[in-house]
């Protein structure tokens, strides 16, 4: 029997959280399945980062079998243990942060990172 795996992805929301009456609330850049399924996208993901290239970073490591932990398009230090271990099981440097190089090799899985899914009534009933 064949094993698939899905990833699901239904909101993603960067807000920071509330610290007293004085909190700003920031509002980043609306993350699209365009954006996180585009192969181009290489910036470089470490301490701080957010938004698409993070989340495609997270599910491609997921697929790879390297957990990053939630995936929510943050950076963690869930995430930055993932990328190191991909690193290194794939001779590249071990930073923790993905480089022109990391991305290269997780690039390599070319299925989009995200996909349109509808639940059916079987999903909801646990078949």
């Amino acid at each position: 029997m064949e094993k698939t795996i899905l990833t699901f992805v239904l909101a993603v929301s960067f807000l920071p959280a509330a610290s007293g009456a004085s909190a700003k609330r920031t509002t980043a850049a609306p993350l699209t399945m365009e954006k996180v399924n585009d192969a181009n996208l290489t910036s470089p993901v470490g301490p701080k980062a957010s938004g698409a290239a993070v989340l495609r970073a997270q599910v491609l490591l997921d697929r790879a079998r390297f957990s990053p932990g939630e995936l929510d398009g943050a950076f963690g230090s869930n995430l930055e243990k993932a990328i190191s271990a991909y690193q290194q099981q794939n001779n590249l440097t071990s930073t923790g942060k993905i480089d022109k190089d990391t991305w290269a090799a997780l690039n390599q899985d070319s299925a989009p990172a995200l996909v349109t899914y509808t639940i059916a009534a079987a999903d909801v009933a646990g078949r």
